[in-house]
């Protein structure tokens, strides 16, 4: 029986982007990667993943980094000249032309548009299904609320801010009660 693979840790996430090359079947654009040391840069890559835990693509349980359904729902509805590896390998390819002198910046440029209008034309003709989890309901009004960061970290809040504050503190570093919205009457007093 055959075994997916192992989650990747933060280490082996780095690790496997700096060696992308081995994930490009194409011996060309595998070259590319490994001449210029895979994605992103050294500087680079750790924004790049806690970017992504930011946005929730993708979570941290224990030493595990695993993809949230958002996150698998993003690069289910990418084409997959975006979601592999080859495609970097490809621009930067372009790249070295252009600082070689073999192609203008302006040609990179005219080339890029253009891959992008494609890819937008495309794009606009598909159907994309991302799910949304559910959200809690205010502690106040029972109404929707939306996901926050604040200095102390992440909280709901409630969508009718700055009539109704409630507050629910997810991520935050010392416990908070949630505030109570003032009647109109104690504001008169």
């Amino acid at each position: 029986m055959t075994r997916p693979p192992a989650h990747y840790t933060f280490a082996t996430l780095i690790g496997a982007m700096m060696n992308a090359a081995a994930f490009v079947t194409d011996v060309a654009l595998r070259k590319v990667l490994k001449d210029n040391a895979g994605l992103g840069t050294e500087a680079t890559r750790a924004g790049i993943v806690e970017q992504l835990l930011n946005r929730h693509f993708i979570v941290r349980k224990g030493s595990k980094i695993m993809a949230t359904e958002l996150g698998a729902d993003v690069i289910d509805a990418l084409p997959p000249q975006l979601t592999e590896p080859g495609m970097t390998a490809l621009w930067e390819q372009a790249l070295d032309e252009v600082a070689a002198g073999r192609m203008s910046l302006d040609d990179f440029l005219q080339r890029q548009t253009g891959w992008t209008r494609n890819l937008v034309s495309q794009g606009t003709q598909q159907q994309v299904r991302i799910r949304v989890p559910p959200t809690p309901a205010c502690p106040l009004c029972g109404g929707k609320t939306r996901l926050r960061r604040g200095e102390k970290g992440e909280f709901w809040s409630c969508q009718r801010w700055p009539e109704c504050k409630g507050v629910i503190n997810i991520g935050g570093t010392r416990k908070k009660r949630p505030r109570r919205a003032k009647s109109p009457e104690s504001k008169k007093n």
